[in-house]
Order: structure tokens, then sequence, then C-alpha cells
């Protein structure tokens, strides 16, 4: 299946409907932006998300306050960044591209994605993955996912899950089906986590693929990442073993990406406590790769957004 570039996608191969190479940006899947212009437009939350965003989108919290401002003002960024990573049209975050295709191709996953907030990381990969089929760019093949979403915010699981009903069909039609678990979880808290390992190795599957996305804020700037860290090794550590790969997603941003910022606190895990579960991809240079594009946005198409992606791509094979 790898491509004459050694790609499983090959840039040629991108649809336009998904990468506007003439803007540098990324487009939404039609059945991700439906769905969630719906969802703001059923919320009340069209005048939320027209307001001019600052440069750093909000982190979120558990009232609804906040979590409604953060579906409307940050969903999309974060749907886009995943779908940046999968994508990879400028070979910049190299093999993360090929760690996720290979996961979603076809049989059985076991997805993991923590913490879930509404679902953008992996609707954002699912969704992208059905576009590819239905332009035949992908093959149409069986693949049975288990979700496993770990989020604080009630509110924001209720999003996840009204998410996922307005994109069922779409996925089920490119024989994409989808079984969902949806867990209250807080990082800090070892019972929580508890549980949430105990669904995630409950539901092993052929392949199984854990995915931390947009997280630097609550373990760095808000100074969590001491008392997360314990529950962290347990999640990796329970998430190893066959067939098994994981992706931290991440704004590029120096609170990420430098010295203190959590892509290195990772790195620096696998390089000691924990080497004998995780290990880098090849390539790895000693940094998370980084990338630069826009996006567009979904509700008001003749704006574009600026977007930048750190991905550190592990195995957790052992």
């Amino acid at each position: 299946m790898t491509t004459e570039e050694g790609r499983l996608l090959e840039i040629s191969q991108i649809p336009a409907d998904l990468w506007d190479a003439t803007q540098n940006a990324i487009r939404l899947p039609d059945v991700l932006s439906a769905a969630y212009k719906s969802l703001i437009n059923q919320h009340g939350l069209i005048d939320l998300s027209s307001r001019q965003r600052g440069s750093e989108a909000p982190v979120g919290g558990l009232s609804k306050s906040e979590t409604d401002r953060h579906f409307a003002q940050a969903f999309d960024g974060s749907a886009a960044r995943a779908q940046l990573a999968l994508l990879d049209p400028k070979r910049e975050v190299t093999p993360t591209s090929e760690v996720f295709l290979l996961s979603l191709t076809g049989n059985s996953l076991t997805l993991t994605d923590v913490p879930c907030g509404a679902g953008a990381a992996a609707y954002a990969l699912l969704t992208t993955i059905a576009q590819l089929r239905k332009a035949s760019i992908l093959p149409r093949e069986p693949l049975d996912v288990k979700l496993i979403g770990g989020e604080l915010s009630s509110y924001a699981r209720t999003y996840a899950s009204e998410m996922l009903e307005l994109i069922r069909d779409e996925l089920l039609d490119q024989a994409i089906t989808v079984q969902e678990f949806f867990l209250e979880w807080d990082a800090t808290d070892q019972i929580s986590t508890a549980d949430l390992i105990k669904e995630t190795t409950h539901h092993r599957s052929d392949r199984n693929l854990l995915i931390v996305a947009n997280f630097n804020g609550f373990l760095i700037e808000q100074r969590k990442y001491k008392h997360a860290k314990p529950q962290l090794d347990n999640l990796f550590l329970f998430s190893s073993g066959p067939n098994s790969s994981a992706l931290w997603i991440e704004p590029a941003k120096n609170t990420a990406i430098k010295k203190g910022g959590i892509l290195p606190n990772i790195a620096e895990n696998i390089n000691n406590t924990w080497k004998k579960f995780a290990k880098f991809f090849p390539g790895y240079k000693g940094e998370a790769p980084t990338t630069i594009a826009r996006f567009i946005d979904p509700i008001f198409e003749e704006k574009t957004h600026r977007l930048t992606l750190a991905v550190l791509p592990l195995s957790l094979e052992r």
C-alpha cells in the first residue's frame, strides 16, 4: 500500500476539498463542517463563534459557559490540527500520517482520545478517512472503531455524543462503525484514570491508537503536570502492546515545544521511565516536528485562521 514516495497517501492524492493548496489551508470534511454548523446553531452559539478570536484559543473548563466558548471558538481549530497531522500535505511531520493511516485503514481499532472535549481530534480523523474513501483515494474496507473518550466536562461529553450522531450515517456509508464510550476523566485523579484504563484495555482491538491532544494549557500553563504525571505514566503503560501507537498533538507554541513544555517532558519520559514500553519512530531528531498552515472557518468560509501543529508520534509496541 506504500506509494512511490514512501507515503501511504501521496501529496498529489490529497483532494482540494480537504486541503486548499492555493490558500495553504485545511478545509474540514463536509460532514464534520455540517455537523458543527448544526450544533452551533442548535445551541445558540453563532454570535460567540463569530467573535474575533485572540492569538490563544480558549482552554475550556467545567462550566457550561467555558465549554460553550471552547466549542464555539476552538473545536474547529482542534479538528483542523488533527486533520493537518493526518494529511501532512507539506511532509513536515513525518511519520505521523503513516501512523494514522495504518491505524485507520481497516479491521478493528480501539481509539482512545484524551482529553476528548467535544471529539474534535477523533472526529476529524474518522471523517477525513471517510471523505478519502468516498473519493476512492483510500479503500473502503470495514473498520470497526471502539472510541474511548476521556473528558472531565460533562457539557463537552454531551457535545461529543451529539456530534457523533450527526456524522454516524456518513461514516457507516464508508464502512466505518463506531461504538462510543465517553467517561468522566480527571488527569490528576487515580480513580477516574483507572476507570479509563479498564475501559481501554477491555476493548483492545487488532490496532490500538492513543491520541492526546491540546493538553499543554492544562498540564503546563495551569501547572498540573506534576499531579497528572503518575496517571499519564499508567495510561501510556497500559495502552502499550501489540499494534499499539500514540500521538501527542499540540499547537506549536513555545510553552508546548520548548524546554519545560509538555512535548519535551514526554520525550524525556520516553528516554527514561517509559523506555520499556514506548519509543520514538525512526527519523526522530530530538524534538517534535512542527508545521504551520491555515484553516478555513467552517461557518464563515470567507475567513481563514492561523493553524500550528507540533506532534510526537510514538510506538507503544512491546
